[in-house]
């Protein structure tokens, strides 16, 4: 702090001065009080909008009664109010859920079916589904056939999500490390429920195949229309009528993708075999021949069927 002394001419100076500098300071703080009070509201909006945000990121997909089984009474069977929220179901005693859930199945990386167990099936005139998580199996069950579908479909859909987005977020992240591109190309794909042919544009990088409607697309920085996750997946010349047509099984999908070529399709699946593992250019160029030989020997089985139904 510094203290300045200053002479004014006469009292009367003196005195208008005092005056107008306590009237500035005033109306300084004045001013600083109001300034305050609009950052205060400005922050309460913001946490409001934060709030609701998160509120909408956490709104339930899908909630409903089931049966469960219990962990260790594998004979019982209580009625639990489930709610499908993010990447997890939770289970409450009723559907008024201002308390705390009983407890929760994570749905990330678990298997989510049709109850295999004929046992749990035959016991009851219920239809069941089974959760196969890392820690145990979860039973869940319905009086409804239709519902428990419902539920597989809705469960189902939800991890394909979280899927393609941890796997888009993985991609940007190493589009950013390495910057290239392994392979892109056009081919046809198959629709997982209207079984047409569309012609997609598709690009493979690090552990990940995405497609997009155009080559221009990635260009402009569209999303991609749908991301096929390599890690794990299986990747074959596929056993159909159709030429130079491959097949990739996810943990979700099974994807057939068409080629122009023979030789097209063989270096995808190379190319795709190489973005799973790392391989040496000796081990790439014997699989390569031995993809090549796998479909020349399929295509000659197909031409000696042809032949012998042409001779009956």
């Amino acid at each position: 702090n510094q203290t300045f002394l200053l002479q004014a001419s006469s009292e009367h100076d003196r005195k208008t001065w005092m005056q107008t500098l306590k009237k500035g300071k005033a109306e300084f703080w004045k001013a600083k009080m109001k300034e305050s009070k609009q950052k205060d509201e400005e922050n309460k909006n913001d946490n409001n909008n934060t709030k609701n945000k998160s509120e909408e990121k956490e709104k339930s997909v899908k909630e409903g009664w089931m049966y469960k089984q219990g962990a260790v009474n594998t004979r019982s069977l209580k009625t639990r109010w489930f709610v499908l929220r993010g990447d997890n179901i939770y289970y409450y005693h009723n559907n008024k859920e201002n308390k705390e859930p009983l407890g929760n199945i994570p749905l990330q990386d678990a298997n989510v079916r049709k109850c295999q167990n004929k046992s749990i099936n035959e016991s009851s005139n219920k239809h069941f589904l089974e959760i196969v998580t890392a820690n145990r199996i979860y039973y869940l069950g319905c009086d409804e056939e239709e519902e428990i579908k419902s539920w597989i479909q809705t469960i189902t859909k939800i991890q394909e999500n979280v899927v393609q987005r941890s796997t888009y977020q993985s991609l940007i992240e190493y589009n950013n490390n390495n910057g290239r591109v392994a392979k892109d190309g056009y081919l046809l794909k198959e629709g997982v429920k209207v079984k047409n042919w569309k012609k997609r544009w598709f690009v493979a990088c690090g552990f990940f195949l995405l497609y997009y409607a155009t080559e221009q697309a990635p260009l402009s920085g569209d999303d991609p229309m749908g991301v096929i996750p390599l890690e794990g997946a299986s990747i074959v010349i596929a056993k159909t009528k159709r030429e130079f047509c491959f097949e990739i099984t996810t943990q979700f999908r099974n994807y057939f993708l068409v080629a122009e070529d023979e030789l097209s399709m063989a270096s995808w699946i190379l190319l795709l075999h190489q973005q799973q593992q790392n391989r040496t250019p000796s081990e790439a160029f014997e699989e390569l021949t031995t993809i090549l030989s796998v479909f020349k020997e399929k295509k000659q089985q197909q031409g000696n069927t042809k032949h012998e139904s042409v001779k009956q």
